[in-house]
């Protein structure tokens, strides 16, 4: 017999198929219990002609590339309407999808509290220090994320016994509703109560 992988990280491992449902989308297979689906739903959706299921990370996807869409759609309104209106001239359409870029970039950054100002005066290493400790803060999420693309930056001057706070670019929008989703549950870690992301 053949033995099927959970495809969700868990390691499960089962011959029995029935178990199982593949992601239209992204084709992997889950164990019913990952997909929180249970084993007569998954013979209904296997059974009837049509009807599919897509796991948590592609309908996320899919509704990330439907929001894409949306904005897309709006921005193309947008222009069709400035250029029947007065005639919309290039510095000004270019001065609009610059504020706008600049909005969606926003998303994807957060704010974080209370880490105290590293004592080196080598901005290299401060940095680096800087890094860790806001990976760590974020490792100690339940989200699960991968920290290692993320860009760290502290907000003002440097001010004497003052803790400045440190923006942090995450790789995606979505990341960062996720890290905001759990910055709460930071109250119940002891080495990390001091620490507040907004």
């Amino acid at each position: 017999m053949v033995s099927i992988k959970c495809s969700c990280g868990c390691n499960t491992t089962s011959s029995e198929t029935h178990k199982f449902i593949d992601c239209c989308v992204c084709k992997k297979i889950y164990l019913h219990s990952c997909a929180e689906l249970s084993i007569t739903e998954i013979r209904t959706i296997k059974s009837k002609k049509g009807v599919s299921w897509s796991c948590r990370n592609c309908n996320i996807l899919s509704s990330d590339i439907n929001d894409l869409k949306a904005a897309i759609l709006s921005l193309r309104n947008d222009l069709a309407a400035r250029e029947k209106s007065a005639g919309i001239d290039d510095e000004a359409f270019e001065e609009l999808l610059a504020e706008l870029g600049d909005r969606n970039n926003r998303k994807q950054n957060i704010i974080m509290f209370g880490v105290p100002e590293s004592d080196t005066h080598d901005a290299n290493t401060r940095r680096s220090r800087e890094l860790e400790t806001v990976q760590a803060v974020l490792k100690a999420l339940p989200s699960g994320m991968n920290t290692d693309h993320i860009e760290v930056h502290r907000i003002g001057r440097f001010v004497p016994d003052k803790r400045r706070p440190i923006k942090v670019r995450l790789s995606s929008s979505r990341e960062a509703h996720t890290v905001l989703k759990h910055a709460k549950r930071l109250r119940e870690n002891e080495q990390y109560k001091h620490k507040y992301i907004a």
